[in-house]
C-alpha cells in the first residue's frame, strides 16, 4: 500500500473577486506532497518533486471552495536511481500513457477547530477512486498551513 501523505503546504493569499472565496497560491519551497510505500518489505520514503495546486477555500464559505492537485507522476523521488526508474514503468506509475495524478474535490465539511474534510476524487494511472481527505489548517492573515496524511491503496489504482 502506498501511504500517501500530503505532509505540508505553506499558502500565501492572492487577492480575488469578493465573490468567490479567496485563491491561495502554494510556496513551493515549503511545501511537498510525500509518500511512504513498500519496497522488496522494506518502507521507503518519496516525494513528489513536480506538483501544482489551484486551492480557493474559505472556511466561511466551505460550498465554493474547490481545490485541483496535479501530481507530475515521473516526478517521483525516493532517493535511489534504480527503484526511482522502474516505478515509472508501466507496472508501476506508467509515466508515458498516465503522467498525471490528480485530486479534484466535490465537497468540504468542518470536523472541528482548525480541522476539515475535503471528499473527492483521485485519479492515478486513468482509474478513479472516491477520497475524503482529512486535513488541519492554520491561517494567520494571508498565510496558512495546511497538513494531512491519507492512506492510499496503490493497488486499487493499478500500481505496483
Amino acid at each position: 500500500m502506498i501511504r500517501a501523505a500530503i505532509l505540508l503546504f505553506s499558502l500565501a493569499i492572492a487577492p480575488v473577486a469578493q465573490a468567490a472565496p479567496p485563491t491561495w497560491r502554494v510556496d513551493p519551497a515549503a511545501s511537498r506532497i510525500g509518500f511512504v510505500t513498500y519496497w522488496q518489505n522494506a518502507p521507503v520514503n518519496g516525494v513528489f518533486k513536480s506538483w501544482k495546486a489551484d486551492i480557493q477555500f474559505d472556511p466561511d464559505d466551505l460550498a465554493a471552495s474547490r481545490v485541483v492537485v496535479e501530481i507530475k507522476t515521473g516526478s517521483a523521488d525516493t532517493a535511489y536511481a534504480d527503484r526511482d526508474t522502474e516505478i515509472k514503468k508501466s507496472d508501476w506509475f506508467g509515466i508515458k500513457l498516465f503522467p498525471t495524478a490528480t485530486f479534484l474535490s466535490q465537497t468540504f465539511r468542518s470536523i472541528g477547530a482548525d480541522a476539515y474534510e475535503a471528499d473527492g476524487v483521485l485519479t492515478i494511472k486513468g482509474v478513479e477512486q472516491k477520497l475524503t481527505l482529512s486535513f488541519t489548517l492554520k491561517i494567520d492573515g494571508d498565510k496558512a498551513t495546511m497538513k494531512s496524511e491519507v492512506p492510499v491503496s496503490r493497488l486499487a489504482f493499478n500500481v505496483g
